[in-house]
């Protein structure tokens, strides 16, 4: 592994504390302490070496979990969507659906492709940075020089104080109660309420100091989920802003809305019926396209049987309202012969369940 000084010999064909020994002479300036100045190369080549592995490492751990998290977003996408879909059909919905319009549908599959490919790149990006920051060796030099000073112990005593309060407010209120819901000791209770006032004025600082720098880190893995909203939720209920998590509402919405199952099959089977009795009558020649003179003709000639077949729909259609009991003893033996002539068919159609032997 070559250093800056073997660098600038294979360049200059010279050595660099040899060549800066000379400039100082040749300007009038002060001699230079050779020992230090080979000191001060060394480390800023270790410094420099150090960087690269980090850089290095940082390459492999940020692509590595950028494509996990990638994968993981999309696998997220379709498992929700499936127990969407599933709650849609039921009436019950997770977000306000008043507030979903079905057009926003079209902006959310070009928007999920491009969001996992920034989201791929920022989370790439940020954990490499993570990785270099701390892999370096000069960041830990310079974090032990300055813990050194007396801010860093300032800073230091804070950090502890911060990391030990939780383990001494667990015990405190193992005494006085709290853990349970119950206070036992109330005066003791009041006695350190007020310590922690001060307490925590201090320490409160380090802790909304480490609540946005995490806010901010997790944001571009938060963005990598595209069936959720980036916004908090208290905002989201007042104006929706993430088009992509309307867009991923609206495709929910639409998809209960447009392919329910029951609604499919039932169509299915209007459609087996209407071929099955097509099939019976002897025709088999497919409809004729909508809005011509023939298919008016042949709905005509549709409604007139159905009139003829049905007199009460016929006497209600003509405006003469029929005896309640007589419509309702006409309709439900109408209803009862049209069941039995179309599910005895089927029924008979089916095979029969074998018999279980001894």
């Amino acid at each position: 592994m070559r250093t800056i000084d073997d660098l600038y010999l294979q360049g200059f064909k010279a050595k660099l504390v040899a060549t800066s020994a000379a400039v100082a002479n040749a300007t009038g300036s002060a001699a230079l302490n050779t020992t230090v100045l080979e000191d001060t190369i060394d480390a800023a080549s270790a410094y420099a070496v150090s960087l690269g592995q980090a850089a290095a490492a940082g390459s492999v751990v940020g692509t590595v979990l950028a494509s996990f998290c990638f994968l993981a977003s999309w696998a997220a996408l379709f498992l929700d969507f499936r127990s969407q879909a599933l709650l849609a059909r039921r009436g019950e919905y997770t977000f306000p659906v008043r507030r979903v319009r079905l057009n926003h549908v079209f902006a959310f599959f070009g928007g999920a492709i491009s969001n996992g490919i920034l989201s791929f790149c920022l989370i790439g990006l940020t954990t490499q940075g993570i990785v270099v920051v701390f892999g370096w060796s000069f960041t830990w030099d310079a974090i032990r020089a300055f813990f050194s000073t007396p801010y860093g112990q300032a800073v230091l005593y804070t950090a502890l104080g911060y990391l030990l309060e939780p383990l001494v407010t667990y015990a405190v209120t193992s005494f006085i109660g709290g853990r349970r819901q119950t206070i036992t000791r109330r005066y003791l209770w009041m006695a350190y309420d007020f310590v922690q006032l001060y307490v925590q004025c201090v320490t409160g600082l380090l802790a909304s100091f480490v609540r946005i720098t995490l806010a901010l880190l997790s944001l571009p893995f938060i963005s990598a989920r595209m069936d959720k909203s980036i916004y908090p939720t208290w905002v989201d209920e007042m104006v929706p802003y993430d088009r992509l998590a309307k867009g991923y509402r609206a495709t929910v919405v639409l998809y209960a809305q447009a392919n329910n199952p029951v609604a499919c099959v039932f169509g299915w089977l209007l459609l087996e019926l209407s071929q099955e009795r097509r099939s019976a009558l002897g025709s088999s020649s497919p409809p004729p396209p909508s809005g011509s003179a023939k298919l008016r003709w042949h709905n005509k000639w549709r409604k007139a049987r159905f009139m003829l077949a049905n007199p009460s729909v016929a006497a209600y259609k003509a405006g003469k309202p029929l005896e309640p009991a007589a419509s309702a003893s006409a309709g439900k033996s109408s209803l009862a012969k049209r069941l039995r002539e179309t599910i005895a068919p089927r029924l008979a159609r089916r095979p029969k369940p074998a018999a279980p032997s001894n």
